[in-house]
């Protein structure tokens, strides 16, 4: 199983983790555009003080930019919504969107 997966599983067992393992797993997370996944779950189970500083920092970043994603995606919504307004279509959106605009458990951390 790779560390993703472990992660994402059992966030629990993450502050014991070695910095080594953080480090593969930071990468891995980040390539698979799963960190901001995994900062929520950690957060969400209140862990978050007690991961080790230097990984602490790449989460909270991932966190910010999903952040900054999700208030993007939130604009060009309406962008779509105001051009076709005109024409009485209504937009349907589907995966991470929808489940942000929806404000599904599913769209944190997308």
């Amino acid at each position: 199983m790779d560390l993703v997966s472990q992660a994402l599983q059992n966030v629990s067992g993450l502050p014991d983790w070695p910095l080594a393992r953080w480090d593969l797993l930071i990468r891995q997370a980040r390539a698979a555009n799963l960190l901001s996944r995994i900062a929520v779950l950690i957060d969400e189970a209140g862990l978050i003080d007690a991961i080790p500083l230097e990984p602490r920092a790449h989460l909270l970043s991932a966190r910010v930019i999903s952040a900054a994603q999700s208030a993007e995606v939130l604009r060009e919504v309406e962008y779509v919504r105001k051009a076709l307004e005109s024409t009485g279509s209504q937009p349907i959106f589907l995966k991470g969107t929808a489940y942000l605009l929806a404000d599904l458990p599913a769209a944190q951390g997308r």
